[in-house]
């Protein structure tokens, strides 16, 4: 069985303000996050009780960065 999923949305850092309670300075800005992903999975009989189950995920996510 094979799962492919994207995904995509805004994310928004710090109600945009660029200082945090503590008076470290954010590097970086709220801004267009995406990505996707894939999960497989293989099952096998060996008996009428006995099943082998084997699984695996990958995924990839990123931000759209500005061009100035």
């Amino acid at each position: 069985m094979q799962h492919y999923q994207q995904c995509g949305g805004y994310e928004h850092i710090n109600q945009g303000e660029e200082m945090l309670y503590d008076g470290a300075k954010l590097l970086s800005e709220s801004s267009f996050i995406y990505g996707t992903g894939a999960k497989l999975s293989l099952e096998t009989y060996l008996s009428d009780r006995i099943a082998i189950i084997a699984s695996s995920k990958a995924g990839y996510y990123s931000k759209l960065h500005k061009i100035n």
